[in-house]
């Protein structure tokens, strides 16, 4: 009995009937192979559009989107699955059958496969092609580019400088090794080996120690990293640059700050470890602020500075981080976002008002949520301030920000609820709701000046009183 040669060319309709009898566990053998077979013809068809070349994965995967469908007792026919060395199928005879098939794209669900870990996805936009393979963002972590020859190296065969990454051929012929201390730099770079004391440091030619610092109470906290960009203030000359950042690594405690040259700013850049929320409020900036420090530096009052707040990636999944950028990147919220952050041209204007929780990675280090780290999700819209209380609003901000975001349920089909649920006056009741004012004393007063704090009180007045919600709020924020 040979039924694969009577078989056309699996479609969607067919996909769905053989699917149907399939769950039914029809009792007829040949009602079975001839269903199994259109359900591997279409499910081939699909992986074959993403270039899925290998015989071992494509047959591996075929299994997958069937089991996944009709359960446990398709193995006993998996004998019948056989693909040949041109990767089609063949049958008991070793004949092909299914050879041109015709071109078709399911756009509902279609099943897209990551080539590394194997999970299935239903949008294509979480992968990336690396050298031909479909990859998933959380495997890309595991690849790199040769900044020179822009080959795809799995991490265990870079060769890196504290500027870039080679392959081993790029490796060998773009850097040198220092003959003093033995260490490596790109070509165009020096070695400032002689300098054992070194106070400021070229951009990225170190990475400050990362501590973990927290309160001994704390458990698994999401630490934060700050970056505080600052000018040298020009009425006095007669210290250096090198001579006032000495001033700022004195009002710290070993390895917890480095200090970065920057070529958008005429000081430099305060780098400080990572730690946990109630650690930075409570000891690692005590005696920064109550220094004479800004008789030295500013920041708010240059137009080129900034303050960035990394957090810790590992304790957002996806979704969160895209709930993150979609929230700071909405139109709803753009003038609440602009008037927290203090920036009311840099960045207001390059807002992506096109994020959605299905489209909102960019490569662009320079957005406001920057997600191209590694490790780290950033924060880039705030201007930058060395006033205590403007600093620790920002940080307030983001920790309350990351603690609602988190709190939101997981509705990934429900889009109306992100809709309503990433609009600012929602972040604000939970804020409300959940926290009292001395733990973002900060972030409370401000709000307070702003006037937030009484719209939040009329909200739960309109609330109470079932009234619109939406049209009220608007009217009070106008």
């Amino acid at each position: 009995m040979n039924l694969f040669n009577e078989i056309k060319p699996s479609n969607k309709h067919n996909y769905y009937l053989s699917n149907v009898q399939l769950q039914l566990n029809d009792s007829n053998v040949e009602g079975l192979i001839y269903a199994l077979n259109n359900l591997c013809k279409y499910s081939y068809k699909r992986l074959k559009q993403i270039n899925c070349n290998n015989p071992k994965n494509l047959e591996k995967r075929i299994f997958n989107i069937v089991n996944s469908i009709v359960g446990s007792h398709i193995n006993d026919l998996k004998e019948l699955i056989v693909l040949d060395n041109d990767n089609q199928f063949i049958d008991f005879d070793d004949s092909i059958y299914c050879e041109d098939i015709e071109e078709y794209v399911h756009q509902d669900n279609d099943h897209y496969y990551c080539e590394d870990c194997d999970k299935t996805y239903f949008n294509s936009d979480n992968f990336i092609t690396v050298d031909e393979r479909y990859v998933c963002r959380e495997c890309k972590s595991n690849y790199n580019r040769c900044d020179n020859c822009d080959t795809w190296l799995v991490d265990d065969d870079t060769f890196n400088t504290d500027r870039h990454t080679y392959c081993e051929t790029c490796f060998s012929d773009n850097t040198y090794s220092c003959e003093e201390c033995d260490a490596t730099f790109d070509n165009n770079d020096s070695c400032n080996c002689e300098e054992e004391n070194q106070i400021i440091y070229s951009y990225h030619r170190k990475k400050v120690d990362l501590l973990n610092l927290k309160i001994d109470y704390e458990e698994n906290p999401i630490t934060y990293g700050i970056e505080i960009e600052t000018d040298i203030r020009k009425h006095d000359k007669n210290l250096s640059a090198t001579a006032i950042g000495q001033k700022v690594l004195d009002l710290f405690n070993d390895n917890e700050i480095i200090l970065m040259e920057d070529g958008s700013i005429a000081g430099f850049e305060i780098v400080s470890t990572n730690a946990s929320f109630n650690y930075h409020k409570q000891y690692f900036w005590d005696r920064f602020f109550d220094s004479n420090i800004r008789e030295y530096l500013k920041s708010y009052h240059s137009s080129n500075c900034g303050i960035h707040i990394h957090c810790s990636k590992k304790h957002f999944t996806e979704q969160e981080q895209a709930k993150i950028v979609c929230f700071v990147n909405s139109e709803y919220n753009n003038n609440f976002i602009v008037q927290i952050a203090s920036r009311s041209t840099v960045y207001s204007s390059s807002y992506k008002k096109d994020k959605t929780l299905d489209n909102y990675y960019s490569s662009n280090r320079f957005e406001p949520i920057n997600l191209t780290n590694p490790n780290t999700v950033e924060y880039r819209i705030f201007k930058g301030n060395l006033k205590e209380n403007s600093f620790f609003r920002y940080l307030e901000f983001v920790d309350s920000l990351n603690l609602y975001i988190k709190s939101l349920s997981d509705k990934k089909n429900n889009v109306q609820y992100y809709v309503t649920s990433l609009k600012y006056e929602n972040y604000l009741n939970f804020l409300y709701s959940n926290f009292e004012k001395k733990h973002y004393s900060n972030l409370f007063s401000w709000l307070k000046i702003k006037g937030y704090e009484e719209y939040h009180n009329k909200i739960i007045f309109i609330n109470n009183n079932k009234f619109s919600f939406r049209r009220r709020f608007k009217s009070l924020c106008a």
